[in-house]
């Protein structure tokens, strides 16, 4: 019996806690506004690259660090460098181009 008044009453603590707690705004990324770009090196000459789908997603407040996450989306297959052959041809195959998520 006392177990469960315990439970109980630690129950109740940690919820009028979180009560407490200041709430956590959330954000998206505006993808009008955004870019994700990248360079790399073929054949001896510099080239960009950029990503056209990469949802990204947190919850901020510097009253509440602890609660703060962060999700990237990037949609591998979105790779865009500017050249059709070689997006189509020299990038690797399907695992490449599988969609990956990044939590922190």
């Amino acid at each position: 019996m006392r177990t469960a008044l315990f439970i109980t009453a630690a129950a109740f603590a940690i919820a009028a806690h979180a009560a407490d707690a200041p709430q956590v705004p959330h954000y998206a990324l505006d993808p009008a506004k955004s870019t994700l770009a990248f360079s790399f090196v073929q054949a001896c000459a510099q080239n960009q690259g950029r990503f056209t789908r990469f949802p990204v997603n947190f919850d901020f407040s510097p009253d509440n660090l602890a609660a703060g996450h962060l999700e990237v989306v990037v949609e591998m297959g979105s790779l865009d460098t500017g050249d059709q052959e070689r997006d189509d041809r020299a990038l690797p195959g399907r695992d490449f181009h599988e969609r990956t998520v990044i939590r922190a």
